[in-house]
Parts: C-alpha cells; structure tokens; sequence
C-alpha cells in the first residue's frame, strides 16, 4: 500500500483557491481604480499611488496561478494563458493530475 503525504485544505482544493483568489484581486483591483478615478486628486498623484497596485496585483495572480497549476500537476508555462480572455476557466478545468492518479 502506497502511503501519500497528508494535504491541507488548500492543497487539496486548488481551483478553489486559485478562483478566490483571484475574484478578491478583481475586486481590489477594481475598487482601488475606482476610488481613485472619483476622487479630486491630481493626475500625477494618481499616478504615484497606483504604480504599487498596478506591479503588485498581476505579480500575485501569476503566483497564485503558478502556484495552483503546480499543485495540480501542470506546467508555470499554463500561465500564459491568463492574459487570454477566459483563459483562467481553460485553467480552472485543467485535471488535477495529483489526484487523477491515485
């Protein structure tokens, strides 16, 4: 009998993580934008507060979707995908090939 090492949740779920993830990005994202675009602030300081948000939020939904692909048995190179529009639900269905064998 084979004995494989135990899993947390997240480990175990990564479609899961990765979609929530990513919904909560989208949302920040969105929000930031958003309250940035209806305050009363000049053009240049808009500028200087979102260059953070802007390098920062497409850095984490690279790494949660890396970080997804590679729990699931998947190549980075899947990631590629993330630019196309609905890629994210190509890789959302790809199999879990951790599970898939067991």
């Amino acid at each position: 009998m084979r004995r494989y090492k135990k899993q947390n949740w997240f480990q175990r779920h990564p479609n899961t993580v990765m979609f929530l993830s990513w919904l909560v990005l989208s949302i920040l994202m969105g929000s930031l934008f958003g309250i940035l675009r209806s305050s009363a602030m000049e053009w240049d300081t808009q500028n200087q507060i979102l260059v953070a948000p802007c390098i920062i939020i497409p850095i984490l939904y690279i790494a949660v979707t890396g970080w997804g692909l590679r729990q699931k048995g998947w190549g980075f190179w899947w990631t590629l995908l993330l630019p196309v529009p609905l890629g994210w639900i190509v890789i959302l269905c790809l199999v879990n090939k951790q599970w898939a064998t067991r």
